[in-house]
This record gives C-alpha cells, structure tokens and sequence, in this order.
C-alpha cells in the first residue's frame, strides 16, 4: 500500500524561470498533508491516489506558511549521483516532469518516477524511434494502428522509469517497454499507473499521456 499526491501547474507562461519554486510550493503542500496542516478539502480523494491543482487560476492561496515551507524544502533538495533530485531527510520520494507550460510534481511514500508528454501532432515517430526503441519496441510502434498514441505509450513508460532510477535519458533505450507483442504495465521492481484520466480536469484543452513509475 502507498499513497502518492500529484500536483499539476498549468501555467499560460514559460515555466523557465519559476519552475523550481513551483516543485518546492507542491512538496511543501504534501509535508503540511503529512503534518496534517493543509485542509483535506483542497484534495479530492481517489482511492490511494490523491491530486491537487496548484495552478493560481484555480485559487488556491500560498499563505506566508506555506512559502515557509516551500523555502525550507528547496534547502533541502540534493541531488543523486545520476542528478535525481531527493529530499536530504528522506521523508518522502518525489519526481518531477515538465511539458511545453505544464508541470507536474508526484510525491509519494515510495520511491517513484513520473513522465508527461504533451502531444506533439507533427513529429517524426519513427526517427525518434530508431534512436531510442529497441527493436521490439520499433517493430511494436510500426504495426500499431496509431503510431503517435502507441510513441506516448512506450515514451512516457522509458521516461517514467528511469526518473525512477533516477539514471535519466541515458539508460532510455535498455529500457525494455514491450514484451511478447504487449506493452509492460509492471516490472519487477513496480507498476506503471496511467495518469490521464486523473489530470485530464485540470488539462482539459491539451492533449496528453502521463505514466508514473511506482516501487511495488
């Protein structure tokens, strides 16, 4: 059993400058949820999975307390020794992943690993592929009926896992997504959990796919 909260920002700006404070505001929020100093209503439960829109837009206000604890987070995050980010306390795990002007922050009692995409309609799936995909994967995504959904389906797997590792793009392509003709929804070491469904209230105008790597 775990729990884990995602924190989706959709910003209508560049996230280049703000994003670490952004993280920082979405794990200051799950410690007070530990802490249990944040109202329970600003979370709508779904069985172990919780989310939380921290866009302005949706009006929720960074009290002085809450900027507290995002500053107090932020001197806290170390790096790994592949550049994963952790909390030095080792209180709680995290992952973060940013597309285009949306980020998101999953934190999680386990460690975890989270990738989101959004769709690009004009990209050449099949060059990516042949960089990135063994050859399972390549011969999976060429007779697939939709090639862009199935790329977001074995991207956002790879991506997902090795922030889980922690290990980043460079482990991407032994990362074996698809096995006897089906895509993987579990290793050894966790399952993929499809996050569309959940962020999609939030990303209502954006087409997406979001997987999260959680330990088992």
């Amino acid at each position: 059993m775990f729990t884990m909260y995602l924190s989706v920002f959709n910003d209508k700006k560049s996230l280049n400058t703000n994003k670490n404070n952004i993280r920082s505001v979405a794990l200051s929020h799950y410690r007070a949820k530990l802490e249990n100093s944040i109202n329970n209503s600003q979370y709508s439960d779904m069985s172990d999975i919780s989310v939380i829109n921290i866009s302005p837009y949706a009006g929720i206000d960074i009290s002085s307390d809450g900027r507290r604890l995002a500053n107090d987070i932020n001197n806290r995050i170390q790096n790994g020794k592949y550049g994963k980010p952790f909390l030095a306390d080792g209180r709680f795990c995290f992952s973060v992943s940013h597309s285009e002007n949306v980020l998101a922050v999953v934190t999680s009692s386990v460690n975890i690993g989270v990738d989101l995409q959004i769709v690009e309609q004009n990209r050449d799936f099949e060059k990516i592929a042949s960089r990135w995909f063994n050859k399972q994967e390549q011969e999976f995504l060429l007779s697939s009926q939709d090639k862009k959904d199935t790329f977001y389906e074995i991207w956002t797997r790879k991506e997902a896992y090795a922030k889980f590792t922690g290990k980043g793009l460079s482990s991407i392509t032994a990362i074996p997504t698809v096995k006897n003709g089906e895509l993987c929804d579990r290793f050894p070491s966790g399952v993929f959990v499809s996050m569309e469904k959940i962020i999609s209230p939030i990303l209502k105008d954006k087409s997406f796919k979001a997987k999260v790597f959680v330990e088992a």
